[in-house]
């Protein structure tokens, strides 16, 4: 549109082919160009134009149609007539919103937005029109956020209603489906698309990819916005753009970032008003940014596909063919023995859309059930599903299929995973038989047989299909055979897992861990963080698109682990693929060194509700516990719980690497006693740190006075030295060295101090202590300091028991030096591994 002097000019340009007429049905001259219809209104400018667009020569045919057509006076527009009410009662009453797409937006005043500079294909090979396969895919959107540093919202959204697509297969539904091989176009001006996401979410960047044959077709849009609302009336611009966001390519993401919005949107608006040169596509668009608050509204969405898409079964063996191929479909049903029940369907798609899957124009599913196997029901969707309806209830014995027109010089077509079920309620659903690609060869027009038991009887059959090779589905002809039978009494599907903790925990013979105190985690959307996985609570979970993923909690005590038990979260079941594809459970003592204890992927779990699963962990004593998950398949990660079982343990002795300073004598081995946990209730930081040959670990007492840490010997010992190293790693702490005492006692309560330290420490070098008062023998010895805070690296306590000193006093004089230390100590190389007896009490 533009303005020159007082003359207004808008300008379309319309695919030749929308205006081809009997002279141009062949691909004649002219067809692929385009009109440019030019409206000029303004001083002596009142008429309407067509003319070709640049790159035609002459005027094309029928050119006396192009008429001038001058505009009548201006009138005065009619008042527009007031709207009826409402019907807020009744909207109340039901509790649902029906959102109406806007038939216009005003686009924002904004800048275009940029890409990130460059595009993220989702197939090696620029000439696809399939992406590589659902890794690259992911990658490449992965990878799209990553360029402009932001979370990419996936597997959040339900398709509320949009502008009609060229075809049901090409509607507003695949704009939301997580998949590129999908897409969304259409002719329909202008092109408005709603969905609603699981939550309200701040938006900061927006990820949208290019359709199969962008590379071939010019349908990125010229210009764009998108839109947020709360209410589905009052829709707020987010951002803008034009079609430099995208290029000429195929299956391409590109991504863009934006301040983020002020307010958190639970419903989204995708609008454009004009396409590309060749039409209007999109494959997928993805928001980016973070949830803060849950979903309020209750939208009446568009409930196409509604039975369809709810069906769900779990394969068991696959059925062979009866091991030959047929013509014709007489001969096929004759190799089994059967007689073909398709002349008793009454209904080809139960309750109209509700009851299929979208599939191409004039290849939809309704083909299937025809009896002409030179029509197919050709698709991209998932799963493909088709419901027919009897005229009475019936049992199934056998099965026919047949492949479509192009099997040979397009394969992989051929479903790959698929069932016939039966249904008396089209509620539940029972699978009758199922197999896979296996069952057919990648030839034209041929039908394919099998036999088995007769079922019971079914009024409602379906058909679907989860996966094909390609990417794409096609299936001829599906033929049932059987006989009337009486109804089958239909089972409730029992639930995968347990409904409760207590249950799954029970199902493995185990003891559930209580007591879980978060630590630390990776981010997750708002509200819905690393920390809920060890709340006790179903109804919060741990949800994230921001990979990898981790969280870590600190337990109660020590225990030894034999089970774990994990469970899904509210949606799981609506939003499949947020089951962890890869993860670990890991257990440590001390907070920094793991081993991993149970491991798995997503089939440890169901795509079901609130649902707990169970299996076998094992570790050594362990104090803290820690998650993580590289993903999962929607880009969206999503569990409830994690519940460990065990039973508790002592804790486990000091280190091996005990002791570090490589000072030679009799090293005092024993349990390490004192504080379990250190400053700030860090057990990492509790009196097993001085004791683990660890320098970079260290005891951190609750307080000045607070706390001590030392060693239980269990027999008498006079001390001989001891060696500490001041806590410096991570500064410079040598001045709480000051004031330190060497204490020792015989019974834990009474304490005789040794050694008071009257200088800082000498970190990172080992201090050594010689001398001491009132050295008489103690089992018991601690470093505590009640002047500083008294924080302590290593300590190390050398000496000789008491008897063996007796003994060597009685016979200095025969043999002054048959007392080797060096060979003692040899033997005492680390602590004793007989426990870790860990004392509350403060002193």
């Amino acid at each position: 549109v533009w303005l020159d002097g007082n003359t207004l000019t808008y300008e379309t340009k319309v695919a030749w082919e929308d205006f081809a007429d009997e002279d141009n049905t062949a691909g004649k001259e002219g067809l692929g160009f385009n009109f440019c219809i030019v409206w000029s209104i303004g001083e002596g400018q009142d008429y309407v134009h067509i003319q070709l667009a640049e790159g035609c020569t002459g005027n094309g045919k029928h050119a006396e149609n192009f008429a001038q057509v001058t505009l009548g006076p201006a009138q005065e527009a009619a008042a527009a007539p007031a709207a009826d009410a409402a019907p807020a009662a009744d909207a109340a009453a039901s509790g649902e919103v029906k959102i109406e797409k806007p038939e216009e937006l005003e686009y924002p005043t904004f800048n275009p937005l940029e890409n990130s500079g460059e595009g993220f294909p989702t197939n090696s090979d620029p000439s696809k029109t399939e992406p590589e396969s659902p890794e690259v895919e992911a990658a490449a959107l992965k990878a799209a956020a990553e360029s402009i540093g932001k979370n990419a919202l996936t597997g959040v959204y339900s398709f509320v209603d949009a502008s009609a697509g060229y075809n049901e297969q090409e509607g507003g539904a695949s704009l939301w489906d997580g998949a590129v091989r999908t897409k969304w176009a259409g002719n329909e001006m202008p092109f408005v698309n709603i969905a609603q996401l699981d939550g309200k979410y701040k938006f900061d960047g927006i990820i949208m990819a290019t359709a199969n044959d962008t590379a071939s077709y010019d349908r990125n849009p010229m210009e764009w916005a998108v839109y947020g609302s709360n209410d589905g009336q009052t829709w707020d611009p987010i951002c803008y753009g034009d079609d430099s966001f995208f290029e000429l390519t195929n299956l391409t993401y590109y991504a863009g970032s934006f301040d983020p919005t002020e307010q958190g949107y639970e419903l989204v608006c995708f609008y454009s008003d004009i396409g590309g040169v060749s039409g209007f596509q999109i494959s997928e668009l993805v928001m980016t940014g973070e949830k803060v608050g849950e979903a309020g509204l209750n939208v009446n969405k568009d409930e196409a596909n509604k039975w369809a898409d709810l069906i769900e079964f779990t394969p068991g063996d696959p059925i062979a063919n009866n091991g030959a191929s047929y013509e014709d479909e007489a001969a096929a049903v004759a190799s089994i023995g059967g007689t073909s029940i398709n002349g008793n369907i009454v209904n080809y798609s139960v309750g109209d859309d509700k009851g299929k899957t979208p599939g191409f124009a004039g290849e939809e599913a309704e083909k299937l059930w025809d009896s002409d196997n030179t029509t197919k029901y050709c698709s991209t969707y998932v799963p493909e599903t088709s419901i027919i309806e009897m005229d009475d209830t019936y049992g199934l014995n056998g099965i026919v299929m047949s492949t479509a027109n192009d099997n040979s010089s397009n394969p992989g077509r051929n479903p790959s995973n698929w069932a016939i079920l039966g249904s008396n309620d089209l509620e539940n659903w029972t699978v009758l038989v199922n197999g896979n690609d296996t069952f057919f060869e990648d030839v034209d027009y041929t039908y394919y047989a099998a036999s088995f038991d007769m079922t019971g009887g079914y009024k409602y059959f379906a058909f679907e299909n989860m996966s094909t090779q390609s990417g794409t589905f096609q299936l001829a002809e599906v033929v049932l055979c059987g006989a009337k039978a009486e109804a089958a009494v239909a089972e409730a599907p029992a639930l995968p897992g347990f409904e409760t903790a207590d249950e799954a925990v029970a199902s493995i013979g185990k003891t559930a861990i209580a007591g879980y105190t978060f630590v630390e985690g990776t981010n997750g959307n708002g509200g819905e963080g690393p920390e809920n996985l060890w709340d006790g609570d179903t109804a919060t979970k741990f949800c994230t698109g921001e990979f990898p993923i981790s969280s870590t909690a600190e337990l109660d005590g020590f225990y030894t682990i034999d089970g774990i038990v994990m469970a899904t979260a509210n949606d799981n079941a609506e939003y499949n693929g947020r089951l962890p594809s890869a993860w670990t459970v890991s257990g440590s003592a001390d907070g920094e060194n793991w081993t991993v204890i149970a491991s798995g992927d997503e089939s440890f779990f169901a795509e079901a509700n609130f649902r707990y699963f169970a299996g076998d962990a094992s570790s050594d004593a362990i104090k803290f516990v820690k998650f993580d998950a590289e993903g999962a398949s929607s880009g969206c990660f999503q569990i409830s719980e994690l519940v460990l079982t065990g039973a508790k343990a002592d804790a486990p002795a000091a280190a091996a690497t005990y002791p570090a300073s490589g000072a030679e004598g009799n090293l005092i081995n024993g349990t390490v006693i004192g504080n379990a946990e250190g400053w700030g209730g860090n057990a990492a930081a509790g009196a097993a740190a001085a004791f683990d040959g660890n320098v970079a670990t260290f005891f951190d007492p609750l307080g000045v006075g607070d706390g001590f840490c030392g060693i239980d010997a269990g027999e008498a010992y006079i001390l001989d030295k001891v060696v500490i190293l001041s806590r410096y790693v991570d500064s410079d702490w040598n001045a709480r060295f000051k004031g330190a005492m060497i204490q020792g006692s015989n019974d834990g309560e009474n304490w005789t101090t040794l050694w008071t330290s009257d200088t800082v420490g000498t970190a990172p070098e080992y201090y050594t202590v010689t001398e001491f008062e009132n050295n008489t023998g103690y089992s018991q010895f601690r470093y505590f300091n009640e002047t500083e805070h008294g924080d302590v690296a290593e300590v190390e306590f050398y000496g000789t028991a008491v008897g063996t000193a007796d003994a060597a006093l009685d016979n200095k004089a025969e043999a002054p030096n048959t007392f080797d230390f060096g060979v003692v100590a040899a033997v005492a190389a680390v602590i004793s591994l007989g426990g870790f007896a860990v004392s509350k009490k403060k002193h």
